[in-house]
């Protein structure tokens, strides 16, 4: 669909893989990166699924009829670091939102704060555990130096 190889492509991810079965998932991440030599991926997962927020989030969402097929597969930040180096991407940058929020200026975690009304630090920190941000390419070229 006038998708061409040699043009950068940026594969965004919202908490999609995590639903597939991790033969599929890592299958279309393969395609992709052998399709698309100049790939940059960020996604956004579930993961934590062993203590009890995680077991209760994992119950939750089989309870519904859509469950988290490969939480288990790759359950922590170092799992999902492994994913994309498995997978040839030769830059990869994994963290929990607790650091992706600890890196916002101060302004923007008070806006933040005011818009989802927390109440609850503890709680707000332990949510945030349980999702990271992936950062990953498969050239080497700096991914997003002024972030990290």
């Amino acid at each position: 669909a006038g998708l061409r190889g040699s043009r950068p492509v940026l594969l965004v991810s919202e908490c999609v893989l995590v639903y597939m079965a991790p033969a599929e998932s890592d299958a279309l991440l393969r395609a992709v990166a052998g399709a698309f030599p100049d790939l940059t991926v960020v996604a956004y997962e579930a993961v934590g699924p062993d203590d009890a927020f995680g077991r209760m989030m994992v119950s939750n969402l089989e309870a519904r009829g859509c469950p988290f097929r490969g939480i288990h597969a790759y359950p922590s930040i170092a799992a999902q670091e492994k994913r994309y180096q498995a997978l040839h991407m030769m830059r990869t940058v994994v963290l929990d939102m607790n650091a992706v929020y600890a890196k916002l200026s101060e302004t923007e975690r008070k806006r933040i704060q005011r818009l989802e009304m927390l109440d609850e630090m503890e709680e707000w920190c332990m949510i945030l555990s349980h999702y990271c941000l992936v950062m990953a390419t498969v050239h080497e070229d700096p991914l997003c130096p002024s972030f990290l």
